[in-house]
């Protein structure tokens, strides 16, 4: 009677221990699924931060050929794709990369240009011209770089948003033929420039108060500098 009792209890037990196992691996499923694993989001409609424009919008501009002024028309820089575009009303267009065309926007002369890039390679492109041309001709090319997103590869990390980063940077032009080159605009390099003139030049840069910073008082600074 007792054999019989401890054979059906053990009988039991062998039955139900799947059913007790697979109810803890379940558990142990659902435990990792809550604390270690989260639903992957899709970024794939994420807009890109920031814009690749100059100019936010479309103002009115002024192209030129040959040096004469055109008629007004709606026109925006893209500094990303290193363009000048211009609209009509109905449609866009990209303005004809040319030494003979340039263009006015907000009061600012965009005129091609060729220039070193940062591998050395020779190139053309549009620049504006802080001071007229001379000795030394300062430039500035607004320039955007798309970077891509990166999406989290765990819970701790956050997401970052594929965007358009400026990069823009200052030029030096010189009279000798030779392409423009980047400069780092600051009180040291702009000296260098002018070291035959340079007492002239910190006296002239004390006297207003000026800024080697500031793009408006090195329009100044690079004139003053020509005017010998």
């Amino acid at each position: 009677m007792n054999f019989n009792k401890l054979s059906v209890l053990s009988l039991i037990v062998i039955l139900a221990t799947p059913v007790f196992s697979q109810e803890i691996v379940q558990q142990n499923n659902d435990y990792v699924n809550t604390v270690f694993m989260t639903r992957k989001k899709d970024y794939s409609n994420e807009k890109a931060k920031g814009s690749p424009y100059y100019h936010e919008n479309l103002v009115m501009g002024f192209p030129y050929s040959k040096g004469e002024r055109q008629p007004a028309i709606m026109m925006q820089y893209n500094a990303f794709n290193d363009e000048i575009e211009i609209n009509n009303g109905e449609n866009t267009y990209a303005l004809i990369k040319s030494a003979t065309v340039s263009a006015e926007i907000n009061g600012e002369r965009f005129v091609m240009h060729y220039y070193l890039n940062d591998d050395g390679l020779e190139k053309q492109g549009y620049f504006i011209e802080v001071n007229q041309p001379g000795k030394l001709q300062l430039l500035f090319k607004p320039m955007k770089e798309f970077v891509k997103g990166k999406e989290p590869t765990s819970g701790y990390e956050s997401y970052f948003p594929p965007a358009f980063v400026d990069k823009s940077e200052y030029f030096i032009l010189k009279n000798d033929g030779k392409p423009a080159q980047v400069i780092k605009v600051k009180k040291k390099s702009v000296l260098e420039l002018m070291s035959d003139k340079e007492t002239e030049v910190k006296n002239f840069v004390s006297e207003n108060k000026l800024d080697y910073k500031d793009r408006a008082d090195l329009k100044k600074i690079f004139e003053f500098y020509n005017a010998f």
